[in-house]
């Protein structure tokens, strides 16, 4: 079992490049941002809305699905 909060996938860039500092707020996407899935769409849900500018849906497979924050 695991959790994930937020994914964000970028291309073209290096986001951390020292000591790794877990953000405070959520990620937001820019002109680097190929994938980014905030984990909002609800619980149960087994989609999972882009906010960047690709606009892609990622769906579920096997038992994957959003819940609410344990």
């Amino acid at each position: 079992t695991g959790y994930i909060d937020e994914v964000r996938i970028s291309k073209g860039i290096a986001r951390y490049s020292s000591n790794f500092v877990p953000p405070t707020s959520n990620h937001t996407a820019d002109s680097y941002t190929v994938l980014l899935l905030h984990m909002a769409d609800g619980p149960g849900s087994t989609a999972f809305t882009d906010s960047s500018d690709s606009g892609h849906l990622v769906t579920a497979l096997g038992d994957v699905v959003q819940v609410s924050a344990p």
